[in-house]
């Protein structure tokens, strides 16, 4: 006899002979089989005797006597507990555990544990930048006025700003320079444009201007008289662009500073061009050769 036939010998219960037939249905069973598969009828007597379980709960001596007669199988006895029992009990131990878990998480004296709230940091936006009006350039000779003036220096208007020019006069001041002024150029039809110039004095003839240039020429090797005026130049003012003439020799710097002007500025300009206008330099020489690299006719391809 194996192992499995003797456990099935000693804790699986004889019902009946192996095939019998159900009562109900004649659905064949097996040995041990309790309960048909086909109907669901009971095979043989209740397990537990229900009458005796009513008199253990009636009180009096016959109840002891009956707790007395009952016998509990040995062995796998759970074996033959009903499975609502079996589930029940399961159940029980269950909420037992689950109590069990809720007494241990509640074991801190009650304390309730809270989460610390992070702290929350506000950045304060950044103060908006105040705009700077732009500095302009306010010049210093005198309205209406058509004179004479020292020119001591010259400053490019492109990234020349309204600073400097004042740095540059107080300069000048310092050489021994008197009467330090500032103008700008494009407003003087008389002068080239595109620059600020730093002069010295106000003077109605250029007589008077070259006194001055003569005091100042040794601390300004560059220094030069001009003419100051919107109007039409005087007789002894050269310049293409100085006046509108019959006929003027337009100069390199001011070709140079046709170059940096703007559209306005030029079209302003293009006004006082004289009906004639020369160009620096000398014209190139004719050329006398005949037309076809000089060989007196054009050449016959065969």
């Amino acid at each position: 006899m194996t192992i499995h036939e003797q456990e099935t010998a000693v804790h699986a219960p004889t019902l009946g002979e192996h095939g019998e037939p159900c009562a109900r249905c004649r659905a064949p069973l097996a040995h041990d089989q309790r309960y048909c598969l086909n109907c669901g009828l009971r095979r043989g007597d209740d397990r537990i005797p229900l009458d005796r379980l009513a008199t253990i709960r009636q009180p009096g001596s016959q109840a002891a006597d009956a707790r007395a007669a009952v016998t509990v199988p040995q062995g796998s006895w759970w074996r033959e507990l009903p499975p609502a029992v079996v589930g029940a009990a399961l159940g029980a131990l269950g909420l037992i555990f689950a109590l069990g878990l809720l007494i241990g998480s509640l074991g801190d004296g009650g304390t309730k544990q809270v989460a610390a709230t992070p702290p929350v940091i506000k950045v304060a936006a950044p103060a908006a930048a105040t705009a700077q009006p732009t500095a302009e350039f306010t010049g210093d000779w005198p309205s209406d006025k058509d004179g004479y003036a020292v020119q001591l220096q010259t400053l490019p208007k492109t990234g020349t700003q309204p600073a400097q020019v004042a740095q540059a006069k107080s300069a000048a001041s310092g050489k021994g320079a008197t009467d330090v002024g500032a103008l700008d150029s494009d407003s003087y039809s008389s002068l080239d444009a595109g620059n600020y110039v730093i002069y010295a004095g106000v003077f109605d003839t250029r007589k008077q201007a070259k006194r001055e240039l003569a005091k100042v020429k040794k601390n300004f090797p560059g220094a030069k008289v001009i003419h100051v005026s919107t109007g039409v130049a005087s007789a002894g003012d050269a310049g293409a662009l100085s006046g509108h003439k019959k006929e003027a020799t337009v100069g390199k710097n001011q070709l140079k500073g046709l170059q940096k002007l703007s559209p306005d500025q030029y079209q302003k300009k293009s006004r006082k061009l004289p009906d004639t206008t020369k160009l620096p330099g000398h014209a190139p020489k004719k050329d006398k050769k005949a037309p076809g690299g000089g060989q007196g006719g054009a050449q016959v391809i065969g």
